[in-house]
């Protein structure tokens, strides 16, 4: 990020800040960076060698990453973190640990990627929207029906999931609008849209980053999502032949789709939108067709 302050650098290191459970002591940090800052030739960067670079940085935040994620995230939540690393990397300030969030009896925490629900694929789509909102500290709203048939959309501030002594899985948020605490069924959720509204989280947010994932297994009539509410740029696709149904995979992190007769959603090389070479590697079901 020193010497080219680009907007993936400026992502990839505040989200690696973020990640409580993988970062490191910033003494031990401090050296390796110094280390690698020796061998590149160039002395270990600060914020102030940072700050001439921040309009061309936001001036190509949406062209560089725009193509790259779920959703475009709000430049200014991570740029305003950067002073809180600097502090932390030099021994300044502590990151904050705040309170858990309560356990009810018998609940267990969802930690594993898929999570096998009455809901299908469409519920863990729903997940991984959610997952992605969370890890970047943003409010999600649900179009959502409750217990009664009830329909409406709550916005909020996602931060664990929850199993039940009775097995249902249970989002465990916070009210926007009024700061309450509630939880929701995941089979009440309809839809997930990811919005660009930062919050400062007030429990630690255990669902885990959207990190990239295999097709998961399917049944024939399963219901498909949609990640966004807001319109998505459809890909061009390969018609694959044969009988059976054909199973339709986006790539994680360009989101372009592939056909394909089998489940398996390991990606090869390919171009994304933007006709540039795309990284990844894997897809995630969207749904199949007969």
């Amino acid at each position: 990020m020193a010497e080219r302050t680009r907007p993936r650098d400026l992502y990839d290191v505040v989200n690696l800040y973020r990640n409580a459970d993988a970062r490191p002591e910033p003494v031990e940090f401090r050296r390796v960076l110094g280390e690698k800052c020796e061998f590149k030739g160039i002395e270990i960067p600060r914020l102030v060698d940072l700050e001439p670079h921040k309009n061309e940085l936001e001036a190509g935040w949406a062209n560089m990453l725009a193509h790259q994620l779920p959703a475009l995230l709000p430049v200014k939540s991570f740029w305003d973190e950067l002073p809180i690393i600097f502090e932390w990397l030099r021994g300044e300030v502590a990151p904050v640990v705040l309170a858990a969030w309560p356990m009810a009896a018998g609940e267990t925490i969802v930690r594993e990627r898929v999570v096998l629900t009455t809901a299908g694929t469409a519920g863990q789509l729903h997940i991984e929207a959610i997952r992605f909102a969370a890890s970047n500290h943003l409010v999600v709203e649900l179009d959502y029906r409750d217990k009664e048939g009830r329909r409406s959309t709550r916005a909020l501030e996602a931060y664990s999931l929850r199993r039940t002594l009775a097995g249902d899985i249970l989002l465990m948020a916070v009210r926007e609008d009024n700061g309450q605490s509630r939880s929701y069924l995941l089979g009440g959720i309809l839809g997930v849209a990811v919005t660009q509204r930062a919050f400062s989280p007030r429990y630690p947010i255990e669902l885990g980053s959207s990190a990239t994932q295999s097709i998961p297994r399917i049944s024939k009539g399963s219901p498909a999502s949609t990640f966004h509410r807001q319109p998505v740029r459809r890909a061009s696709s390969f018609s694959a032949a044969g009988t059976g149904p054909t199973y339709v995979c986006r790539c994680t992190v360009c989101q372009k789709e592939f056909e394909r007769k089998t489940q398996d959603g390991t990606l090869r090389a390919h171009k994304n939108k933007m006709d540039g070479d795309c990284y990844g590697r894997y897809g995630m079901y969207v749904r199949a067709k007969y």
